[in-house]
């Protein structure tokens, strides 16, 4: 008796309108395909689906699927839904949840021919003494085992605890991300309260220099008035006179555009990452705000006194050449920010004990 083999709709299992905001709504929305995909085919194969595991399953997909396409238009709920991480925490736990769902449910042969891939994911994000790795990788190497129900939750219980790691490896990327931003924040509305200062008040805090009778302002030079008694008094009204409000805030310009410099330089050594969170932006997003005001504090420094040799710069070319190398110096501040956010994404996907099986592995090859 001829059987008709299953037909396949050629449509994709949900409308995809338009590209999403990011490349890992992208991600999810084809892994919810997939995993839709694979759960046809498991039950062409013959695999026994209980209606209510498929109406948990759709829900999951359901849930994961609104979660990846966001929502629409830019408000409050989705800027907080993207900074706490639900977003992200929802697409990934529902979709883990699926692919544990379909190892339970799919035959034995299925769950058998997923194994080395499952190993070798289960590898990066659990330690090697974990007994769940030891117990699944001596599993693997017996070519001739049977797959038994103890062997099955065992690499149910593995996966789950791989995913488990990873999602919290993402949420330390995205904590960490999230401190970068709000740091920048924070440092960029003190560079626009400071640039604000210096438009209404630029006589209260002059960023211009006395050197031999003059007065030395970013945007202008003049001569200081030859008038008995010569004294400080006069030359301090002198300065706050000659001071300009655009001063602040093209110091400020100098030193955002030196900053730019600095972060395109420190980001040739850094490693990207598949996760939705990305440090090297924060990063550079920091340093822009923090070298507009290590340029215009800087010189305030200079102005007081503060560094020795350096209360006398005679011309409006040298205040701006300083404010170039105070921005780009803000660079000796986040250096350390640099290497700790390279220490993180060198350790995202990377199980405690990797080191150690890639050194045995290494001593296992054949000289």
């Amino acid at each position: 008796m001829a059987t008709t083999a299953p037909s396949f709709e050629s449509s994709a299992p949900f409308p995809l309108v338009r590209a999403t905001s990011a490349s890992w709504r992208e991600h999810a929305l084809t892994r919810i395909a997939e995993q839709r995909l694979l759960l046809i085919s498991l039950r062409a194969a013959g695999a026994e689906i209980p209606p209510q595991a498929m109406k948990t399953i759709e829900d999951q997909w359901a849930a994961a699927e609104s979660a990846a396409k966001g929502l629409s238009g830019l408000s409050f709920k989705r800027i907080f839904s993207w900074f706490g991480g639900a977003a992200v925490e929802r697409v990934t736990s529902q979709l883990d949840a699926v692919e544990t769902a379909l190892l339970r449910l799919a035959p034995p042969d299925y769950v058998l021919g997923e194994l080395p891939g499952l190993l070798v994911y289960i590898q990066q994000h659990l330690p090697a003494d974990d007994l769940r790795v030891q117990q699944l990788e001596r599993l693997a190497d017996d070519p001739t085992s049977q797959l038994t129900v103890r062997d099955r939750e065992l690499a149910i219980s593995a996966r789950q605890a791989a995913n488990v790691a990873t999602r919290a490896e993402v949420t330390r990327l995205r904590s960490f991300g999230t401190v970068l931003l709000v740091t920048a924040l924070v440092l960029a509305l003190g560079a626009v309260g400071v640039g604000a200062f210096g438009l209404f008040a630029a006589d209260k805090v002059p960023l211009c220099f006395t050197p031999d009778s003059k007065v030395v302002c970013p945007t202008s030079t003049a001569l200081v008035p030859q008038k008995a008694p010569a004294n400080v008094d006069r030359v301090d009204a002198a300065v706050r006179h000659q001071a300009s409000a655009w001063d602040i805030p093209l110091v400020e310009g100098i030193g955002l555009i030196a900053a730019a410099a600095a972060a395109a330089i420190s980001l040739r050594g850094m490693r990207g990452t598949p996760a939705p969170y990305s440090l090297p932006v924060s990063l550079a997003v920091l340093k822009l705000p923090l070298g507009a005001l290590t340029a215009a504090l800087g010189l305030v420094l200079m102005r007081g006194g503060f560094v020795p040799g350096l209360s006398a710069l005679d011309s409006s070319g040298q205040i701006i050449s300083w404010a170039v190398v105070l921005g780009y110096s803000q660079q000796l501040f986040t250096q350390f920010i640099d290497k700790q956010a390279q220490t993180v994404l060198a350790n995202f996907g990377r199980a405690v004990g990797t080191d150690q099986r890639q050194r045995t592995a290494d001593q296992a090859k054949p000289t």
